[in-house]
């Protein structure tokens, strides 16, 4: 496997498990996608509650073409694929977040 600080790139696989790659998982990806300020606390990744009214996105909408943090996304998939894809699957599951977890990083929890 290769890391990075802790956190795996990579899978070799084993068992039913087959090889793969994926972008750092340790980064809310969709979080900072949505516009929530991410802040960096000992050593650990975080999103923060989005500063604005939360109506504010739903009025308007999310649009990822442009986002700076969907670029970086698909840019950290390509550079994976570059350099890995012939000998692992590259997924993007990172982004897999259910509507509740979406409403509480844009909202905040309490």
């Amino acid at each position: 496997m290769l890391a990075l600080k802790g956190q795996y790139l990579v899978s070799v696989g084993q068992g039913d498990f087959i090889p793969l790659a994926m972008p750092l998982q340790k980064i809310p990806w969709i979080e900072a996608m949505l516009g929530c300020p991410i802040k960096m606390i000992n050593g650990q990744i975080w999103n923060e509650k989005y500063p604005g009214n939360p109506e504010w996105i739903v009025q308007k909408g999310i649009h990822f073409e442009s986002n700076p943090w969907f670029q970086l996304y698909l840019e950290f998939i390509k550079q994976l694929q570059n350099k890995l894809h012939k000998r692992f699957l590259i997924s993007d599951t990172t982004n897999l977040r259910g509507a509740s977890d979406l409403v509480a990083a844009i909202m905040g929890v309490s």
